[in-house]
């Protein structure tokens, strides 16, 4: 089943002032979502969770969809991840409140929850908010349209990873994981940024994956968003390099990331997709010529090993 209802669907299952409303909305909205940063930074989070996921389950990345501005009432953003739906409205707004606007809020996940049920779609329903305060309030005010369907969730409205972490501790160590060898503060923000530009660009009432995701990010953080969970180097190669003054290899993706503090280089083996025969060409290299220093071992990183 598609994901996003056809109008023929929505006209079919809702109720004719329901369908109208969405037919407007549709007409009409879309056109000031690239101005919504708090909804950009809540999506970059939600993608950036997917990730982690995907590569730590070994799911193949093109069945995690992503879609924002689709054809819902609930229409912000939506994920899913095989048979789960996530469907999420995404209020910056220190004074949300579900009876807020002419359909209103509650109105909408009911409209949306109806909607899923006459097309025999399981879904969750999320509200997300920037403040424990407004969450807790609309937990107070929640009636019988959104109590037990709908889960408020707080997401800081902020760009800084320090202030993320405050709400979730695992946000700096997990994102780091998408940046190999000691990834800085400034990494990871400029990381998160980069998420938020691929949201941005994400088309308005179409589904996208995480393979999408990935091709758009892979260039510039070099394998770190590669559609592969992480391979691990042969361990006699990796006690070889390591045993090199200064040297620190990390595995990310499929891709080998090297460091080295004297010299100071720091750089990717191109062509080297480790857990491929390009890999293990790489990796008996390493084996048979047992490099002892930078000077020996820096023509072996330096090589392409023609992986695609």
């Amino acid at each position: 089943m598609a994901l996003i209802p056809s109008k023929a669907e929505v006209e079919a299952l809702s109720a004719e002032t329901d369908a109208s409303y969405l037919q407007r909305k549709i007409i009409g909205g879309g056109s000031g979502r690239n101005g919504v940063v708090f909804e950009l930074r809540f999506i970059a989070f939600r993608v950036l969770e997917e990730v982690l996921f995907a590569k730590k389950a070994n799911a193949d990345f093109s069945t995690v969809k992503f879609g924002v501005q689709v054809r819902s009432y609930i229409d912000d953003f939506v994920v899913a991840r095989g048979n789960e739906v996530n469907w999420y409205e995404i209020k910056s707004g220190e004074a949300t409140e579900w009876d807020e606007g002419r359909h209103t809020i509650a109105d909408n996940f009911l409209s949306q929850y109806l909607l899923d049920h006459g097309r025999r779609l399981k879904a969750k329903y999320n509200l997300v908010v920037p403040t424990q305060e407004r969450k807790s309030h609309l937990d107070d005010m929640a009636d019988h349209r959104t109590k037990g369907v709908v889960l408020v969730v707080i997401f800081p409205n902020t760009g800084n990873v320090d202030d993320i972490e405050i709400e979730y501790p695992w946000f700096p160590n997990d994102l780091s994981k998408l940046i190999p060898l000691d990834a800085a503060r400034r990494d990871l923000e400029d990381l998160y940024v980069g998420l938020q530009a691929t949201a941005l660009n994400f088309p308005n009432n179409e589904i996208r994956d995480l393979a999408f995701v990935a091709e758009q990010l892979s260039r510039k953080y070099k394998g770190a968003f590669t559609c592969v969970p992480d391979q691990r180097l042969d361990p006699r190669a990796e006690a070889i390099i390591l045993a090199v003054p200064g040297m620190t290899v990390a595995v990310c993706g499929d891709q080998l990331h090297y460091k080295c503090t004297n010299p100071e280089v720091r750089g990717r083996v191109l062509g080297c997709r480790i857990g491929s025969a390009s890999g293990q060409a790489f990796e008996e290299e390493i084996i048979a010529r047992r490099p002892k220093t930078w000077k020996r071992l820096s023509p072996l990183l330096g090589r392409n090993y023609g992986g695609a």
